[in-house]
């Protein structure tokens, strides 16, 4: 039996409708356009809150994705037995990364635009330094390498310092020594990707080479550290030694001149935080 309603219900209730057709516009108009909108009519602080509002929403999908990894990885290691991953990272990253990075890579450019490109890569990936222990970065640079500081990354070392490997959560740890946890037992299941992705894979793809040997970090509170050599050919021995790899020598890079800096300090403060530059 339903209830009957009161007499002073109001039964246009039923219909009115919620939103304006220009608020419905607008809930579906992506922010940057908004933004420049507000900036256009002189609106700032409109623009400004826009902007907060939209960090916010791209760190809520960014770490939705990166928690769903780390727990299928998790579950791939755990439930198919911890050499599961290797052929899952083979397999994923041969439909994708192959193309977009590796044979990319093969292309012969000035070192400095790896620099300009993963610079732009790690300012989204750090969520513009929104959400928990939030992500961020910074550059230097010396006559050899190009190094890039992540106090935390946007997603592994984040995911680390949140809680996810603590006991009682699903996040899982590296249970035997082997060579994509860099040769390390407890290490973060999420972080098992840079090995192949940035290591193991391209050297054996056509870069023969290891592309951005990564120094990882030893805990939760470490720094995570990334490496672009601007010369191949100057990569230790030691990073190929712990994934037990043979170092191949390669072509000198011919827009290299040797102990060039690219880069002025503010430049490098620059790209670490929310703009570009342009050299």
């Amino acid at each position: 039996m339903f209830r009957r309603l009161p007499k002073n219900f109001d039964k246009d209730v039923m219909t009115r409708r919620m939103f304006t057709p220009t608020e419905l516009t607008e809930l579906s108009t992506p922010y940057p356009h908004l933004i420049r909108k507000h900036i256009r009519r002189r609106q700032l602080d409109k623009a400004l809150a826009l902007s907060s509002e939209m960090k916010q929403s791209h760190v809520l999908l960014h770490d939705f994705f990166a928690a769903t990894c780390t727990l299928l990885w998790s579950w791939v290691g755990e439930k198919l037995e911890e050499d599961s991953p290797e052929a899952m990272f083979r397999y994923v990253f041969a439909q994708s990364a192959r193309r977009q990075f590796f044979d990319a890579a093969c292309a012969m450019a000035p070192p400095h635009l790896q620099v300009l490109l993963l610079a732009k890569s790690w300012r989204a990936h750090s969520c513009f330094e929104a959400g928990a222990n939030p992500g961020n970065f910074s550059i230097q640079e010396d006559p050899v390498k190009f190094t890039f500081h992540l106090t935390p990354c946007g997603s592994g070392l984040r995911l680390w310092r949140n809680g996810w490997y603590d006991a009682g959560q699903s996040g899982a740890l590296s249970g035997q020594k082997r060579t994509w946890p860099y040769q390390r037992a407890g290490f973060p299941y999420y972080c098992i990707h840079c090995p192949f992705l940035n290591e193991i894979l391209p050297y054996e793809s056509d870069y023969k080479t290891i592309m951005w040997p990564v120094d990882p970090p030893a805990n939760p509170d470490d720094v995570c550290a990334w490496h672009i050599y601007k010369d191949r050919n100057d990569i230790p021995d030691a990073y190929y030694k712990r994934l037990g790899l043979q170092k191949r020598s390669v072509p000198a890079n011919k827009y290299l001149t040797p102990g060039r800096m690219y880069f002025s300090k503010a430049q490098l403060q620059e790209m670490s935080k929310s703009g570009s530059v342009s050299v």
